[in-house]
This record gives C-alpha cells, sequence and structure tokens, in this order.
C-alpha cells in the first residue's frame, strides 16, 4: 500500500507541476496581450503550447508538461476510481464530484494531445489543426438542449470556483501542517485570486454555451479565448483582460502549492 500511495502521490505532484507551468505561462501571456506587450489579441491555450516551444530548451520544457497534464489526468482518473478525497459514501453531491475528476482528467488528456500537436508540428501546421477542430465542433449534430446543459454544467462549475474564493475551503487540501505561516497566507491569496480568474472565465463559456443553445448557433460556442475577447471588449477592457491574466497566473502559483503540499489520502 505504501508504494501505491507514494506513486499516487508523486502522480499528483507532477500533475500540478504542470499545471503551474501552464497556468502561469498563460497568465503572463494574457497580460502581456492586455499591456500590447505581445500580441493583438488574447492567447489561447494552444498559444501556451507554442509560446512553451520557442523557448530555450522549450521541447524539453514541453514534453515535460505533455508527461505532465498526462500525469493529472491520471491522477484525477484515480480520484473518480478510488474516492482518494473521501467523499460520502452516497448522494448526489458524490456522484458529481466522482463525474467532474472524470471529465477534468479527459479534459487534461486532450490538453495533453494539445501540447503534443505543438511539440511535433511545426507552428503553421498547428494553427491549421486547431480551425479544424473548430469547424468539427460546430459540426456536431448536438441538440440546442445539449448546448444549454452544457452551459448549465460549466456555470455550475463557475460557481463552486467563486464558493471557493469565498470560503477558502481549498486550503482543507492542503497538508498546512508542513506549511510555514507565510506558506499559507501565500497559498490563501493565490487560491483565492486564483478561483476568482477561473470562475470569471467559466462564467462566460457557460453563458457562451447556453447561448448558442437558445439561438440554434453552435459556432458561437467559444471556449477561453472568445471569453478573454469578451472582456477586452468591455469598457476598460484592457485593465479587465490583464486582472483577470493575473487571477489566472496566480492559480498557477497555487497550483505550486498543491504540487508542494496537496494532501494524498
Amino acid at each position: 500500500m505504501e508504494i501505491n500511495k507514494t506513486i499516487i502521490k508523486r502522480t499528483a505532484q507532477v500533475g500540478y507541476a504542470a499545471k503551474t507551468v501552464s497556468y502561469t505561462t498563460l497568465g503572463f501571456l494574457i497580460v502581456a496581450s492586455a499591456l500590447n506587450m505581445v500580441r493583438a489579441s488574447p492567447p489561447s491555450k494552444d498559444d501556451v503550447f507554442l509560446k512553451l516551444a520557442s523557448l530555450p530548451f522549450g521541447n524539453g520544457l514541453l514534453l515535460a508538461v505533455i508527461f505532465g497534464f498526462i500525469a493529472y489526468a491520471i491522477w484525477r482518473w484515480l480520484q473518480c476510481a478510488l474516492d482518494l478525497d473521501n467523499q460520502d459514501a452516497d448522494g448526489i453531491k458524490h456522484f458529481i464530484t466522482r463525474a467532474f475528476y472524470l471529465f477534468s482528467g479527459t479534459t487534461y488528456f486532450i490538453l495533453a494531445y494539445g501540447a503534443f500537436s505543438a511539440y511535433s508540428h511545426s507552428s503553421s501546421s498547428h494553427q491549421g489543426s486547431k480551425g479544424a477542430m473548430k469547424s468539427y465542433l460546430a459540426q456536431q449534430p448536438l441538440s440546442d438542449e445539449i448546448y444549454m446543459l452544457i452551459g448549465a454544467l460549466i456555470l455550475c462549475f463557475a460557481a463552486i470556483q467563486f464558493k471557493h474564493v469565498y470560503q477558502c475551503d481549498f486550503l482543507a487540501k492542503l497538508n498546512t501542517d508542513n506549511m510555514s505561516d507565510n506558506a499559507i497566507r501565500a497559498s490563501k491569496i493565490a487560491g483565492r485570486f486564483g478561483f476568482a480568474g477561473r470562475g470569471i472565465v467559466y462564467t462566460l463559456v457557460g453563458v457562451f454555451f447556453i447561448l448558442a443553445g437558445i439561438h440554434s448557433s453552435p459556432e458561437h460556442a467559444g471556449g477561453l479565448t472568445m471569453a478573454l475577447n469578451t472582456l477586452l471588449a468591455q469598457a476598460f477592457g484592457q485593465y479587465l483582460l490583464a486582472a483577470t491574466g493575473f487571477c489566472l497566473l496566480l492559480f498557477g502559483v497555487f497550483c505550486g502549492f498543491e504540487a508542494r503540499f496537496r494532501k494524498v489520502e
């Protein structure tokens, strides 16, 4: 059992470390975009992978992120299968939580594939694959009700992010006995701002999916880039975009604390 626990713990640590790299890079690119330092439009997660690949020793770093995302996906699937967070034995909350772990693991496995595309191909071919994926999504025979259901589920997930901000319950998942007071304080600040940033993005994405269902326009079911562009289009949008990017960067910092201090039951 000790060997299995060690393997599970190391898998979680590698996964959270990959999230640290991904979110801090994403947050930096968003802030830089808002300040007109890098690009005219907000970045996507694919741009994060391309940026990592362009850095010195970037291919090695990107390869580490790929394996990290796969490790995180496995960690989430283990949480789903083995109930590692000791959720209640029954009830709707228990079912939803474990279903979310399954969905989260699948999402990060897909992200690992996207990172591998950036690792394996040139920038131009990767951009082509992104366009093909968007066209594929728009052509899926999903009913309007399905889009609205997906949007409602995403909004529920956004509400959970804001609950974390209010209750600061994410600290319960950290082994605070091994943390200094400054580390606890820093993780609390980074966590609250980080979950707030994620809550804002997921709220916008959820609304996009619901509106896509209402207006029967699946091409309007956008993700991160559309959410960031929506923020940019508002009054003081440049500052809203910079603030959101800074929050996502801080979420990456919080993932670093999880990589070091996350409890594994």
